[in-house]
């Protein structure tokens, strides 16, 4: 599962301005044809004011104000576009080269198009139960969409078919369950992280699932999936061995990437192997961090220590997970 820098980020970080993940995620890319668009906009909305007022004042038109007229009829809340930018000339030519270089961008942008106050939640109950969860809890919809989106983007929240918010960079327009912890079968480490995306605002709950999906911020620019970091760390703790092979005399199993739990009596030995391997694996997480920040350029501003608390809130509710497993073994 990667977080991407896909189009609809940009349309949704566009209409979110408190978000500190605006430059992050747009790269410079659509937000700026969006930014273009309305200041084009904005500069003939004046042009014509003043052109206007020039023709009124130097006229001898008699006054209108006698003359009325029909107010044109509102349109319902419901009715409203989400998106109605995107219906500029300018962005449908944008999209329509994607029908065929990015299939499953093309398709959430057809979604997003006709996205309406009334049906971007159509057909993801989930989705929009999460929404309203968290709305309830204090936080703008703007804003609970955006947790939404990292909780779907990890395999947590079945997005369904809702049309606020493209999913990822690959994933299919109409959630089929086949990326993140929809994958996995690890009960305890999933509970973990949902306790710890939970107790982190919307901005740190994206840091962390970035730093697990894909490796941030070491691979900032280059991400890699979850499965690729266990399966280097699988290597990373094979070459420990070879340099200690005495420390490693005893060990009755080898760690190859696989996280999923086995089921049966005679597993709990095992999947406590895994469990103690992922310790290890999320407290790596944090040298890598730690290196990061001991190395970042001057330009870099951020101190990330809210992902290393995360990280270390993960290791500490993963622990409460699998004692909580093991007490009802």
């Amino acid at each position: 599962m990667e977080i991407n820098n896909s189009y609809s980020q940009n349309s949704y970080q566009s209409k979110t301005s408190s978000t500190k993940k605006v430059d992050e995620v747009n790269g410079g890319g659509i937000l700026n044809t969006f930014e273009r668009l309305v200041d084009k906009a904005n500069r003939n909305n004046t042009d014509n004011v003043k052109t206007s007022a020039a023709y009124y004042e130097s006229s001898n038109i008699q006054s209108t104000s006698s003359v009325t007229y029909e107010k044109p009829t509102p349109v319902k809340w419901e009715d409203q576009l989400v998106y109605p930018f995107l219906s500029e000339p300018e962005l449908i030519e944008v999209y329509k080269s994607l029908k065929d270089t990015d299939p499953e961008a093309y398709k959430w942008h057809v979604q997003l198009v006709v996205a309406t106050n009334g049906n971007k939640y159509e057909d993801a109950p989930e989705f929009e139960a999460f929404v309203k969860k968290w709305m309830a809890k204090g936080e703008s919809e703007d804003v609970a969409i955006f947790r939404a989106v990292t909780y779907a983007e990890a395999g947590l929240l079945d997005y369904g078919k809702q049309r606020v918010h493209q999913v990822g960079k690959d994933l299919p327009y109409g959630d089929i369950k086949q990326h993140g912890f929809h994958l996995i079968n690890n009960e305890p480490l999933k509970n973990a992280v949902m306790k710890t995306l939970d107790s982190l605002d919307y901005e740190d709950a994206y840091d962390l699932v970035r730093s697990i999906f894909e490796g941030f911020p070491e691979n900032k620019g280059v991400p890699s999936s979850f499965q690729e970091l266990l399966d280097n760390f699988g290597i990373k703790l094979e070459e420990l061995k070879k340099l200690n092979p005495e420390t490693a005399k005893n060990d009755k199993f080898t760690f190859t990437g696989d996280i999923n739990l086995k089921d049966g009596t005679d597993s709990k030995e095992y999947n406590n192997f895994i469990f103690d391997t992922l310790i290890k694996f999320f407290k790596d997480r944090i040298e890598k961090l730690d290196y990061v920040i001991e190395n970042k350029p001057p330009e870099e501003s951020r101190d990330f220590h809210e992902l290393r608390d995360g990280l270390n809130s993960l290791i500490d509710n993963f622990k409460k997970e699998v004692d909580g497993y093991n007490s009802n073994f």
